[in-house]
């Protein structure tokens, strides 16, 4: 009785309207397993300080830096400096962990950079100290994610993703 209860609710993915008894209906809720958590301390607890890093690298500042130049940088322009992170982290990573920039990596970012361009459009502005600032903190912003993401992946090599994710927002 088990077997066609479970059958029924996994072809149909909805209580049949003959499974209309309660004891087929707690039948049903007595098949599913319940797995008990990870037992284990999450390493976050042990790796606080680079939690703490990452958290910075990765959140904090460039949050801090995107919203002081946005304060007065075109959306667009702010989109296509934030498309430069993976530029960066590829860059950061050749310097870093010695990843080759293979010229199919290159061009892979060139496109991206260039479409990202094309598609928020691009608009002209006069070029002034404040200008530069602006562009200065993004691009600041943009290479702070790409140091956060080589570090991830070097210092929390099997992490699972919701302990990094958790960890980094609760150091941010």
């Amino acid at each position: 009785m088990c077997r066609r209860l479970r059958s029924d609710f996994h072809s149909t993915g909805i209580f049949s309207p003959r499974t209309h008894h309660i004891d087929q209906v707690t039948g049903r809720f007595s098949a599913i397993k319940f797995e008990p958590a990870e037992k284990s301390q999450p390493s976050a607890l042990y790796q606080w300080k680079a939690y703490l890093l990452l958290g910075a690298f990765n959140a904090a500042i460039p949050f801090c830096l995107i919203a002081a130049a946005e304060l007065s940088l075109d959306p667009s322009w702010a989109a296509i400096l934030n498309a430069m992170t993976p530029l960066f982290t590829a860059l950061v990573a050749y310097r870093w962990i010695h990843d080759p920039l293979t010229p199919r990596k290159l061009g892979g970012l060139v496109l991206g950079i260039v479409g990202v361009a094309v598609l928020v459009g691009w608009n002209a502005h006069q070029i002034t100290q404040h200008m530069f600032l602006t562009v200065g903190l993004s691009l600041t912003a943009a290479l702070f994610y790409g140091i956060s993401g080589v570090f991830a992946s070097q210092r929390f090599r099997g992490e699972t993703p919701l302990t990094l994710a958790i960890g980094q927002q609760l150091a941010a």
